[in-house]
């Protein structure tokens, strides 16, 4: 069964809780040696923490601060870290044993093979454009588009299900109307002859809509499903 984005699978008595294969429907769990085995399950560490009580690490806020002080304004936590300590990441590639509470690793399980760069790319690039025409088969697709290489990179593998697809870019409040993710994504398309949409961001939020954002994404967390779930 599925929750917030999660595969749930059962075994006899045992229960097994995996994200996606990319992780990007993150889940959080918290440490049973420190919650005295009291396992739950969450899709951001925000609202879990409210609910159980749970203070940030001071050496976490540290961090945030210093990060803060060089001009940035989100937080990248390496590995199973969370900023607390009773709380941890489960990564891609990985399972949660709902029993113990403990994540294994299920893939790759042995050394992978290693091979060059050039048929490194060679892979990628056969690979890439099969995914996009899979995922153009199932679903309504719109690339974000900007100056960086990810997404001109997803454009040019795009190439076979181009007229599939909605282009869009967003200009943020503090961005001028000459900056290079608005002008590259935009005479890119031009040059192929695909619409580009501009959507402009709000320059504010009403109250309440940022008083349920802040609640639910805490530190620009992912998030499908709020709710912790408690095992």
């Amino acid at each position: 069964m599925a929750g917030g984005g999660w595969l749930i699978a059962q075994d006899g008595n045992r229960r097994y809780l995996f994200n996606d294969p990319l992780g990007l429907r993150q889940a959080f769990y918290t440490d049973t040696v420190c919650t005295d085995n009291d396992l739950w399950v969450m899709s951001q560490t925000g609202m879990g923490a409210e609910l159980l009580g749970l203070t940030m690490d001071p050496s976490s806020r540290d961090y945030m601060e210093w990060r803060m002080s060089q001009g940035h304004h989100e937080y990248m936590w390496p590995g199973t870290t969370s900023p607390f300590r009773e709380i941890l990441h489960l990564l891609p590639n990985h399972y949660l044993d709902i029993n113990t509470g403990r994540c294994h690793r299920f893939w790759p399980r042995e050394r992978l093979e290693q091979i060059s760069l050039d048929e490194a790319i060679d892979r990628v690039a056969d690979l890439m454009p099969r995914l996009l025409e899979a995922a153009a088969n199932r679903f309504d697709l719109v690339l974000g588009l900007t100056a960086g290489i990810d997404s001109r990179l997803v454009l040019a593998a795009s190439r076979a299900v181009r007229e599939r697809i909605s282009y869009v870019s967003v200009r943020q409040t503090v961005m001028p109307a000459d900056h290079a993710d608005l002008t590259v994504a935009a005479n890119i398309l031009q040059k192929l002859g695909l619409r580009h949409e501009l959507i402009i961001a709000r320059p504010s939020m009403s109250p309440a809509f940022g008083s349920h954002t802040k609640k639910t994404f805490t530190w620009r967390t992912h998030i499908m499903d709020p709710t912790p779930k408690r095992y």
